[in-house]
């Protein structure tokens, strides 16, 4: 999904989901994903707003998949059918323009058939769903069957490139 912004930047991002099982094969998924309105006004309000307004609990650290199948639309605010969240690392290099947030689903956790993730920040705790939380992005792919013995890498990678011409 590219976002277009006027200062002459655009902002691509795009999903992969390794889905790695106990024998050692794996299944590789890509797809560009869709930022949601909800993470404009994110993007909006970390460049422009003071930070001691309390929005310091919503920091994207966390990456939830869920077994939802409709397709990714700009008025969502949660995924369609949470599954399970579980807290990224961040990759930026200084100087370049991208950074990776990377999730890793260990064995005997988020056990099901995965069909979407989103990025996303929990003001209370880790995102649940029982406990609120709001997604930045959405992407829907293909099922991803992942048993008790396989783990899931979800990895978003998030690039800021001039507009060409």
């Amino acid at each position: 999904m590219d976002m277009k912004m006027d200062s002459g930047m655009h902002m691509k991002g795009c999903f992969e989901g390794i889905l790695r099982h106990a024998d050692g094969t794996e299944e590789i998924t890509r797809k560009d994903n869709m930022i949601v309105d909800a993470g404009f006004d994110l993007i909006f309000d970390r460049l422009f707003q003071n930070q001691n307004d309390g929005s310091a609990n919503k920091v994207l650290q966390y990456i939830a998949v869920g077994t939802g199948t409709n397709e990714p639309n700009a008025e969502q605010t949660k995924l369609s059918a949470f599954l399970a969240a579980h807290t990224v690392e961040y990759f930026h290099t200084t100087g370049t323009k991208e950074c990776k947030l990377v999730a890793t689903f260990p064995t005997g956790e988020a056990v099901g058939a995965i069909t979407e993730a989103a990025v996303c920040f929990c003001p209370d705790g880790t995102p649940s769903q029982t406990n609120g939380y709001g997604i930045f992005d959405r992407v829907t792919f293909p099922v991803i069957n992942k048993l008790a013995s396989d783990v899931y890498v979800c990895i978003f990678k998030f690039v800021l490139e001039p507009l060409q011409g």
